[in-house]
């Protein structure tokens, strides 16, 4: 993913074991682009697992999720 500059890489000057690593623009991109066909997917393989009355709570949650 840091070669295809989705995400980048950074070293702290005070503490070398810590590295940090944060999304890029492109790597938003890349994610909302392919966010179509994770969500079907998670339909697909776990929506049968909620009844009617959970998706309006679940979907909530998960949306705190994209707004980060």
């Amino acid at each position: 993913m840091e070669k295809r500059a989705l995400v980048e890489r950074r070293t702290f000057s005070e503490d070398r074991r810590v590295t940090r690593v944060s999304i890029t623009a492109e790597g938003e991109q890349s994610l909302r682009r392919a966010s179509g066909t994770h969500l079907r997917g998670l339909q697909r393989h776990f929506g049968h697992l909620l009844h009617d009355d959970e998706l309006p709570a679940v979907g909530a949650f998960l949306g705190r999720f994209a707004k980060g």
